[in-house]
């Protein structure tokens, strides 16, 4: 790919990000018995298959998360959870609050605008002006 060097030393990628890319696409393709790298697994069912697998996830800050295993009953779940959470640090539960604000902001940025379109969605034509 071509790019135009207009002056401007951000229309380029960085050698560095060029190299990392083909070096990620690269071993994708030798990971795929035909070298096609559609058949390696998405990264999302790659993390589902090691939940289900594992029992836990990692979440965005670091920190292992219990999830139920495949076929596992929800008061073995819980079992699991509260062992685990034996271990849990200060430092993981302060990781952990730091990001509460913005997820709490972004969940309530979200719920009215969620709340109105179902609503809209579920109800009948003229059904919330009464027009019925």
């Amino acid at each position: 790919m071509a790019f135009e060097d207009n002056g401007n030393p951000f229309n380029a990628p960085l050698a560095s990000e060029t190299q990392d890319h083909q070096q990620a696409q690269a071993a994708t393709v030798a990971a795929s018995t035909n070298g096609n790298p559609f058949d390696e697994p998405l990264m999302s069912e790659k993390a589902e298959t090691q939940a289900q697998n594992t029992g836990q996830i990692t979440n965005d800050v670091g920190n292992t998360v219990i999830v139920p295993k495949e076929n596992e009953s929800f008061a073995d779940t819980m079992k699991r959870a509260a062992a685990y959470g034996k271990t849990v640090t200060p430092q993981q539960i302060n990781a952990e609050l730091a990001t509460a604000p913005k997820k709490a902001a972004t969940v309530l940025a979200a719920a009215p605008v969620i709340g109105a379109a179902g609503a809209a969605a579920l109800s009948a034509p003229g059904e919330i002006s009464g027009c019925g």
